[in-house]
């Protein structure tokens, strides 16, 4: 997952490995508000994960996955859009 919560309650974006590799702090999951942290390797795009059990409204993706959301919403920012990756909707979870 790219979007965690900060201790602030804010959404936090993670963009890129640089950008992970300067954070701190303790970040929740927006869905379960579970602590998550930060996977910053070599081989997959930097992102939040489940420090347990990860909750019902998350799914693995595979590093393809990752690097495609990442792609995707460069392209709509290039193009205008206002672009929020992994909205969760309690509703429909």
């Amino acid at each position: 997952m790219f979007i965690a919560l900060d201790e602030a309650a804010r959404p936090v974006t993670l963009h890129s490995h640089e950008q992970a590799a300067g954070l701190s702090g303790h970040f929740s999951c927006p869905a379960c508000r579970a602590p998550v942290g930060i996977r910053n390797g070599p081989v997959m795009p930097a992102h939040f994960y489940h420090l347990g059990p990860p909750c019902d409204a998350s799914e693995p993706e595979s590093a393809e996955h990752l690097a495609g959301k990442l792609w995707l919403m460069a392209y709509g920012r290039r193009r205008g859009f206002a672009v929020v990756l992994e909205q969760y909707y309690p509703q429909i979870r």
